[in-house]
This record gives C-alpha cells, sequence and structure tokens, in this order.
C-alpha cells in the first residue's frame, strides 16, 4: 500500500515475528531458493498502534535483514533481568489470553509477563538462523550465530528454571505462562483462579521447539498433561476452562466455558498436540487424537463436513456439543495437512537433503504419497 496504511492491526502480538523466521527457514529448506533473501522489502512506521495509524517508510532493506530485525525484536523483547523468557506484550497465538502482559508499573504499557509458548518459538527460530547462517557463511555471519547460541543456553535455562514447577507430591507442570514479575502463574497447581489448570500450546511446543530432546524427564509430564485435556472432541486448549472473573488473564473468560479457547478442542491447537505426540514417538495416541479433530468422524457438525471447524464446542450445562462458529481452512485444514505431512509420512526437508521418517505406528496396512 502507497501512504497511510489501510486499517492495520499494530498490537504487538509477540508471536507474529516468529511464524515468519519459521515460515521462511521451511521454504528455504525445501527449495534452496537463497536468491529469495536478496529481494528488496519495505518498512511501515507506526504513529499510533492504538488509532491503527501507520505509514510507509522509505526505507528498504532485503528478506534476509528483515529476518534479522525480527530476530532482534524478539529477543530483545525478553525479560533480562530474570526469566531471560519472551515477555508476552499483547498476547500470542492465544489472543483471547492477552492478560499476562499488562503490567501496573508507571508509565509502563506492558510488563515482563511471559508466553511460554512464544519463549519455546523464539529458541527454535534461533536453531533455524543459526542452521541458516551456516549454510549461507559461517564466517561471515559468526558473530550472529554465536548471539544465537548464547540467547537459546539462556532461553533454556530460564524455561527449565521458571517454567517447569513441581508441587508438594513432586509432580511437575510446564506452565502457560506468568504475569508481571513472575507475580502469579497460568497454567499451573495454583492458577489466579485457585485452580489447577493445563494448557496445550506451552506443551506441544516443548516437543515441536526441539527442547524436548535438550532436557530430560518431561515425556510423562507433557503426557499426563495431554491426558487431561483429553476430551470427546480432541485435546483441549485449557482445563478446566476460565471462569467470568478470573483475574490477569484477560479476556478469554468472556468465552463461553467449553468454546473456541476457552476450555473447547480449539483445532489449530489440537493439531499442536497431534504433532508433538507423533514426534515423541506416540503414534498410537496421535492417531487417536488426529481422528478425533476431524469432521467427518463425528455424527453431527455444524459447519462443513468436508473442510475443518475452527474448534468444537462442548458444555452440557449450555447444550453445547460439537458447535462450530466458522470453518477455519488456514488454521485448521492447513495445520493438520502439514501435521500428515511432516509427522505421519514424515517428510522433513533439510538444507543437506531430506529426511523421510514415517510415523511408528500407522493403523493402515499401507500408504503412499506423491509430491512433486
Amino acid at each position: 500500500y502507497e501512504g497511510e496504511s489501510p486499517n492495520m492491526d499494530l498490537r504487538p502480538f509477540i508471536d507474529q515475528g516468529v511464524w515468519v523466521i519459521s515460515t521462511i527457514s521451511t521454504y528455504l529448506r525445501l527449495t534452496h531458493d537463497f536468491e529469495f533473501l536478496e529481494q528488496m522489502c519495505g518498512y511501515y512506521e507506526i504513529l499510533d498502534d492504538k488509532t491503527h495509524q501507520a505509514v510507509q517508510s522509505e526505507r528498504t532493506s532485503t528478506v534476509l535483514a528483515h529476518m534479522f530485525d525480527i530476530m532482534d525484536y524478539l529477543l530483545s523483547n525478553r525479560d533480562h533481568e530474570r526469566t531471560q523468557c519472551v515477555c508476552a506484550l499483547y498476547g500470542d497465538w492465544n489472543d483471547a489470553l492477552d492478560g499476562l502482559g499488562v503490567t501496573k508499573r508507571p508509565g509502563k504499557e506492558y510488563g515482563t509477563g511471559v508466553s511460554v509458548m512464544a519463549t519455546l518459538q523464539v529458541y527454535q527460530n534461533c536453531k533455524e538462523m543459526i542452521d541458516l547462517l551456516y549454510v549461507l557463511g559461517q564466517e561471515k555471519f559468526k558473530e550472529k550465530i554465536e548471539s544465537y547460541k548464547k540467547a537459546m543456553g539462556e532461553i533454556k535455562e530460564g524455561l527449565e528454571k521458571f517454567a517447569v514447577i513441581k508441587n508438594n507430591e513432586g509432580e511437575k507442570r510446564i506452565v502457560h505462562g506468568w504475569g508481571d514479575d513472575y507475580s502469579y502463574l497460568v497454567g499451573s497447581f495454583n492458577d489466579p483462579d485457585g485452580k489447577a489448570r493445563d494448557g496445550i500450546t506451552s506443551n506441544a511446543f516443548w516437543v515441536l521447539s526441539g527442547l524436548y530432546e535438550e532436557t530430560q524427564g518431561l515425556k510423562d509430564t507433557i503426557l499426563s498433561a495431554f491426558t487431561r485435556l483429553d476430551s470427546k472432541y480432541g485435546l483441549k486448549t485449557f482445563e478446566p476452562a476460565f471462569e467470568m472473573g478470573t483475574a490477569g488473564v484477560g479476556r478469554i473468560p468472556n468465552l463461553p466455558a467449553g468454546t473456541a479457547e476457552n476450555g473447547a478442542a480449539y483445532i489449530h491447537a489440537s493439531a499442536f498436540g497431534v504433532m508433538a505426540l507423533f514426534k515423541m514417538g506416540e503414534g498410537q495416541l496421535a492417531w487417536k487424537q488426529l481422528e478425533k479433530i476431524l469432521p467427518f468422524t463425528h455424527e453431527k457438525v455444524s459447519v462443513s463436513p468436508y473442510v475443518m471447524p475452527n474448534s468444537y464446542g462442548y458444555n452440557e450445562e449450555k447444550q453445547i456439543d460439537g458447535e462450530s462458529m466458522q470453518d477455519w481452512q488456514t488454521g485448521s485444514s492447513n495445520v493438520v495437512f502439514k501435521a500428515l505431512m511432516r509427522f505421519v509420512f514424515g517428510i522433513e526437508p533439510e538444507y543437506c537433503g531430506i529426511w523421510i521418517a514415517p510415523a511408528r505406528y500407522m493403523p493402515f496396512q499401507s500408504f503412499s504419497i506423491t509430491t512433486y
């Protein structure tokens, strides 16, 4: 767009950049189209994020420079004083849970509240950038590589210390995140509403980010969380749901319990869990959960049975059983397709070739796939 932008959403969702890094990394590993990194891109200058005002800047730089800018933004927005984890700011992928970034500090809009999911994604981004820069020139990008390795080490240490908690009985949980100054936890043994709660995204991305291989003894913790999150329609985003008035979590309690992100099987998140199960070698459990989120496996659905819904609601008190707000091609069908390609058929492109590692368990006698 030329000149002033048309109603851009300028709220600082901390995870916006992480998907860009992973997308470009995947594209390059598949195509080896490194000339893409030399293409010139522009910028916008934010005038007022509250009124969605931004103007196109005269500044331009390459795609690779944009990737460095994204990494600088993500790594600078960490709680450097204490946890080394990535601050939630306005929120992450689960945009309904937008309360973690709030602060009471004078003159500050956001505090040191953390999204564990985004922190794990940034950990993954660091590895993706390191792998790319080794290909582009290890000596040329030596400083960048070392800075990303350093950040990975700091993030790993912070997550192990603050994101993995233990109760008096020695049980562990991976929390969803925490509020300013680590003042309260969400997805813990004692959330702000006094309830023990599990969240799917932090558990799933502990595996998907690659940190799972670097940390020991958390498989049972993650599988136990998935067991508690299980439902008729698949893995829920949270269990239990947040009731109206729950402090510190933002607007998610405004959603009826058992709908959308608030204690329902939200397909995008459920698929993260399915991917994690496949990656942990739990093929039978993964297929069970994958079957549950496919619309044609249910007696009734309220949207198209041949696409994918965004979620399946379930709340007996409100007589909700399988209803969904809408079809959701990008966040449901596409992510399930990704799960099938990467974790069922096991096709994973790398810079040096392609790994083919199908799931350990298949409910079929045979399968085939054709790629172009």
